[in-house]
């Protein structure tokens, strides 16, 4: 299941905008990455696709193109009627409709594999846990907004884990199933180079998921930074409830990460379950570095109302300097104050004013500021240089 266009009618921000989820050739794009500056309606695109799912009826002013997988299209063809498959598969779950249960079981070998859609606002919040239970099960649910009632049952899942291992292993001893969890929790972060490593749980009655820092201290799941929770919660809940052909919606995935984890971030969504969609709204310059310009759509504020724009520019491994330029349209990246003393001095050279009182306390002000050996004080002496030559030539 995978959004293809959406289009708002008559909204407050995007007032009639369509955004097609295509790449050149018209397939269907698996990562989505919206940027734009403040107020240009990336939330409100995330927001518009789950609340129309949720509430169809509440929100007729918002259209979604959804292309089903071969599994979805055959179950849509079981159940003879006019509502969207996922209204379908909703009416089962909340009137144990059988017809729905049978052709579900004929077409699915687990339920989890069943569609959905998960959305992570900007920050999750994550209330202090006393006692994790191993006797945690997996509900499906079509709709999955990731708040503080549902990323509780994290080290609870995880406690859970260590007995589905030990019957899917007999031989296998309790703290070598405990190990194996640590293990599987490690690898989907693996390419962060964490200073964290999960080592297994807590001894006692609260059986919480330990961890140890490169400093040697050890703390449980409630000692994590602000930046650690919201990495493990994000990530173990896709895994909790088994995101497979799902549409994935992250505000902000940037918030409290340190600039490294940002570049690498996408990457632990995406290997996440299979056959997902992820559709990202973001201000990071870091994610945007680490995505090919095909997957970024560009909001933008115009005076007619927010056009949508494809990336024209090379994203993928470029300098902090280029993404902030070129594709967040920022006239520069040091202070404003600083660059428009460096723009009147540029100004100054150019009208041969280098001998000025004006020049002179500009100069050695910014230079002051600066260091000599900052690339632009360093250019403005090349440049200086150059025309002192020049004039010795007569030139």
């Amino acid at each position: 299941m995978k959004v293809k266009s959406i289009q708002f009618k008559n909204h407050k921000v995007l007032k009639n905008l369509k955004i097609d989820f295509l790449d050149k050739e018209g397939k269907i794009l698996d990562l989505i990455v919206l940027a734009g500056s403040n107020g240009s309606g990336k939330t409100n695109v995330l927001e518009g696709i789950y609340n129309h799912l949720e509430k169809p009826n509440n929100y007729i002013d918002i259209a979604l193109d959804i292309e089903y997988s071969e599994k979805e299209q055959q179950l849509d063809t079981q159940l003879h009627n006019n509502s969207p498959l996922y209204l379908k598969i909703l009416d089962h779950y909340k009137n144990n409709n059988q017809k729905i249960y049978s052709a579900i079981k004929k077409i699915y070998d687990k339920e989890e594999e069943l569609p959905k859609i998960i959305y992570f606002p900007t920050e999750i919040n994550f209330s202090k846990v006393d006692k994790a239970d191993d006797k945690f099960s997996y509900t499906y649910q079509f709709f999955n907004k990731v708040e503080s009632n549902l990323v509780k049952n994290i080290p609870s899942y995880l406690s859970s884990m260590v007995r589905m291992i030990q019957k899917q292993d007999e031989d296998l001893s309790y703290k070598e199933a405990k190990l194996a969890v640590a293990t599987k929790v490690n690898e989907i972060f693996s390419d962060l180079d964490l200073n964290i490593k999960m080592i297994g749980f807590t001894k006692g009655i609260e059986d919480l998921p330990l961890f140890r820092n490169k400093q040697g201290e050890e703390f449980n799941i409630n000692g994590l930074s602000s930046g650690e929770k919201q990495l493990f919660v994000r990530a173990l809940t896709l895994d909790m409830i088994h995101a497979e052909n799902s549409i994935i919606l992250i505000d902000e995935p940037e918030i409290s990460l340190h600039p490294q984890w940002q570049q690498k971030i996408i990457n632990v969504y995406r290997n996440m379950g299979k056959n997902n969609q992820v559709i990202i709204a973001t201000h990071s310059p870091h994610i945007l570095s680490s995505v090919p310009k095909d997957s970024i759509k560009i909001l933008e504020k115009t005076p007619n109302g927010i056009e949508i724009l494809d990336c024209e520019e090379n994203t993928y491994g470029q300098s902090m300097e280029v993404i902030f330029k070129d594709i967040m349209g920022m006239k520069t990246t040091i202070n404003p104050n600083v660059f428009n003393k460096l723009e009147k001095i540029k100004k100054l050279i150019s009208e041969d004013k280098e001998a000025t009182d004006e020049f002179k306390i500009l100069y050695k002000e910014v230079r002051g500021i600066l260091g000599e050996d900052n690339e632009n004080i360093i250019l403005l002496k090349l440049e200086l240089n150059y025309k002192k030559n020049m004039r010795k030539r007569g030139e």
